[in-house]
């Protein structure tokens, strides 16, 4: 009598369970949300390492800038031994002094009571040095010289401690300065460096990494840096002192005068070793008349022996290949 009419497929679906069409559209909305929290906490996630990064390298600045050199004080003395010609000048002892002072005695006068005895001349006694007494330590550059106008030093230093004068092999190294590097160096990362203020004529005395030099510490200093070409390793910026011999930067301390570094070690100087004919150290038990590195290669440029490997110094420590030693740049 009555014709069936077709259902659609929701009504199918209605009709044979009428809760599936509700949790399927429930389903999609809670998709939609489940997506919607997802990128919400991506863009936080992102937001916080982005906040963390920045804080990072502002802190990285900030310590890369405070360990440029601390402390810079009177640096006088540099190149004791090379081209500033500074001599070492022993000051006079305090009690020697004050025998110019002491005024010649003057010559007896003649009693009035014997007239015809002649006075005699009492000859004056020279004056003699208190027993015991200490000469004043040594003072090295009464005078400014270019390197302490750099680093801005008063050009008057004295040698503290009686290491210079007990051992003679010790290097002309201000003691007293706050600095554990030769004095034409400056430390960062415990290392030695040659100073920025040398390098740069002045213009750049602060340092910032191994390879930057700056006007300025902090994070402005680290923007405004400037470097000797590209970066490359003891080139450029990157290198130690003169007094060190101007190669790769070393640990803290220094050689003894008749040593050289060579691969962060003190060995006995080439020069030394070999009666000045092979300066130039190519290995632990090899010197070189040259400093051309191909030239090195052939035998009849270089010496070996075993001889070669040893330190400079007079006891069992320093007469092996040793470390530089922080006692000769700083008195603790």
């Amino acid at each position: 009598m009555y014709a069936l009419q077709p259902m659609n497929e929701q009504e199918h679906l209605v009709g044979e369970d009428p809760e599936s069409a509700d949790f399927s559209h429930s389903d999609r909305e809670n998709q939609q949300i489940q997506v919607c929290r997802a990128v919400r906490h991506g863009l936080l996630a992102v937001a916080v390492f982005a906040v963390i990064g920045i804080g990072c390298l502002h802190l990285s600045g900030n310590q890369a800038a405070q360990a440029t050199v601390k402390n810079t004080q009177v640096k006088a003395g540099m190149y004791g031994n090379g081209a500033w010609g500074s001599q070492l000048e022993a000051a006079p002892a305090a009690a020697p002094a004050a025998a110019p002072a002491a005024a010649p005695a003057a010559p007896a006068v003649a009693a009035p009571a014997q007239p015809a005895v002649p006075a005699v001349p009492v000859p004056a006694v020279p004056a003699v040095p208190e027993v015991g007494a200490k000469p004043e330590h040594a003072v090295i550059n009464k005078q400014i010289d270019s390197v302490n106008q750099l680093t801005g030093g008063t050009g008057v230093s004295k040698v503290v401690s009686a290491q210079s004068t007990n051992n003679p092999l010790a290097p002309k190294e201000n003691l007293a300065d706050g600095n554990e590097c030769s004095d034409d160096e400056e430390e960062l990362n415990d290392m030695c460096y040659k100073k920025c203020a040398i390098l740069t004529n002045g213009e750049m005395p602060k340092r910032i990494s191994a390879f930057e030099c700056s006007k300025s510490e902090g994070f402005m200093g680290m923007m405004k840096g400037q470097t000797e070409g590209f970066p490359v390793p003891c080139q450029g910026y990157d290198v130690a002192g003169d007094e060190a011999g101007g190669g790769c930067p070393h640990k803290k301390g220094a050689c003894l005068k008749n040593e050289e570094l060579y691969l962060g070690k003190c060995f006995k100087s080439c020069a030394t070793l070999t009666q000045n004919q092979y300066t130039v150290r190519t290995g632990a038990e090899t010197c070189c008349n040259t400093e051309n590195v191909f030239s090195c290669m052939s035998p009849s440029n270089t010496k070996f022996s075993p001889d070669y490997n040893v330190g400079g110094g007079m006891n069992s420590k320093e007469s092996d290949p040793h470390s530089p030693e922080v006692k000769l740049t700083e008195a603790r």
